[in-house]
């Protein structure tokens, strides 16, 4: 999970503005802006509690998505 030191950090890597993080609505934004985004990515497989990799959630026993670089 990110903090919102991660978040504010990010967004002034990527914008050149610091004011991110000294606003709270900013940051929810910020937030929702970001679960937003995975929402929509297709995750492109997933891996288990064990470390393996799997082509389907399904297949795999606590499943997290994996999701590849939207942007290249």
């Amino acid at each position: 999970m990110l903090t919102d030191e991660q978040i504010a950090a990010i967004h002034t890597r990527a914008t050149g503005q610091v004011s991110l993080g000294s606003d709270p609505t900013n940051m929810a934004r910020a937030k929702a802006f970001i679960a937003e985004l995975f929402a929509e990515l297709e995750p492109v497989g997933y891996i288990d509690s064990d470390g393996k990799l799997h082509e389907e959630a399904w297949s795999a026993l606590n499943p997290q998505p994996i999701y590849r670089n939207p942007m290249t």
